[in-house]
């Protein structure tokens, strides 16, 4: 019974590697010069806001871009002064601050883009 139950979870992960795996060289092949950005959106937790940006920053150091691009926190519910640490520890990274309403501003910044 429990062979039986590890090689259907070997089986499901097996498949879903394959998935991934077809994805990625589809995407290589039928659209080599073209790069997507991914972003990562973050809330951060007023008390827990530096926490939260350690661990994603740690991540994006270790997954590189296979992660993300880079990282938008969301200010919306921090005190200004836990704002200004978390601006400090973002500053020259690619970790991005801004407020809720805030974040189309920021993405088209980001990627060069414009509303017309």
């Amino acid at each position: 019974m429990i062979e039986a139950i590890f090689l259907t979870v070997a089986v499901i992960f097996t498949v879903l590697g394959i998935c991934d795996f077809i994805h990625t060289v589809r995407s290589f092949f039928l659209f080599p010069k073209i790069k997507t950005e991914s972003f990562c959106v973050l809330f951060l937790k007023d008390g827990y806001a530096q926490n939260q940006l350690r661990y994603f920053a740690a991540k994006l150091r270790w997954y590189g871009n296979g992660y993300c691009d880079r990282i938008i926190a969301v200010t919306d519910e921090l005190c200004d002064t836990e704002i200004a640490l978390c601006e400090r520890y973002c500053y020259c990274s690619d970790i991005c601050l801004c407020r809720l309403e805030e974040i189309d501003d920021k993405l088209n910044f980001i990627t060069g883009e414009t509303d017309e």
